[in-house]
């Protein structure tokens, strides 16, 4: 099971009663499945290999709704950008800060306080991502070639991170995430993530990569068990009863 190091404390943002300590993450990989992290978009004919999402062919908007898809087949451009809020060094799409409070607040008095770890990530971070990898592997002793080929194994290319949007973020729950500080899916073995995940619907979210085959031979990320994106309640609370992923629901709903 791959874990993702995180690293550089931002600050905190209170939210009524409740406190989200918020950080600025930064993925490692030490596992052999993509993540939902970035990749360069130079090495794209080099070292995309056919992993990822086999539904390339889903209808989908030019513009950033909460329904657009993202992935290594519907890709972002550099400055295609929604307009973001921003708390306590956290930024994400205005126009979710409201369902997001709304989500965070919930699990709050549910007796499950929660981490709003990583928000949007712009074109350039995604791309230092891949570079800071690259290096890593560089320093251990691969040659260029060598290093960006594994890179591409784990990270995403820039432009195919839905978190470009500002509708996706990573939130773990405190009890989790007090105790051990990375993303891991085994989060999900704690009463707080189970929360996250079963109640995010309410609030017009899903868990974007679900522990299934399907989903992941579907979505082509590996299971994140902190990732929730926003799609809009009447979407979310379909998706999750039908047990679809974003890729699936947008074959029978094309966008126009």
């Amino acid at each position: 099971m791959w874990k993702t190091a995180l690293y550089g404390i931002v600050g905190v943002a209170v939210i009524g009663a409740g406190v989200w300590v918020v950080q600025r993450a930064q993925q490692q990989p030490s596992g052999k499945q993509t993540s939902s992290m970035s990749m360069s978009p130079e090495q794209a004919a080099k070292t995309a290999t056919g992993q990822g999402s086999s539904r390339t062919n889903a209808r989908q908007s030019t513009e950033i709704t909460d329904l657009r898809l993202v992935n290594r087949q519907n890709m972002l451009r550099r400055d295609e950008i929604l307009e973001l809020h921003q708390k306590g060094g956290i930024s994400y799409a205005k126009r979710i800060d409201g369902p997001l409070t709304e989500f965070m607040e919930a699990a709050r008095a549910a007796g499950y306080p929660a981490t709003l770890v990583s928000g949007y990530r712009s074109y350039d971070y995604q791309q230092q991502i891949f570079n800071e990898s690259v290096e890593r592997y560089v320093a251990a002793g691969d040659d260029r070639a060598t290093a960006e080929k594994k890179t591409a194994e784990y990270i995403q290319l820039p432009g195919a991170s839905e978190h470009q949007t500002g509708l996706a973020v990573d939130v773990m729950t405190n009890e989790y995430w007090n105790r051990f500080h990375n993303l891991d899916p085994a989060s999900d073995q704690y009463a707080g993530q189970q929360w996250l995940i079963k109640h995010a619907p309410k609030y017009g979210f899903i868990l974007r990569y679900p522990n299934s085959k399907a989903a992941i031979k579907q979505t082509g990320i590996a299971y994140e068990s902190w990732h929730f994106r926003y799609v809009g309640k009447e979407a979310a609370q379909a998706m999750t009863a039908a047990k679809q992923t974003l890729e699936t629901y947008l074959e029978t709903h094309p966008q126009k």
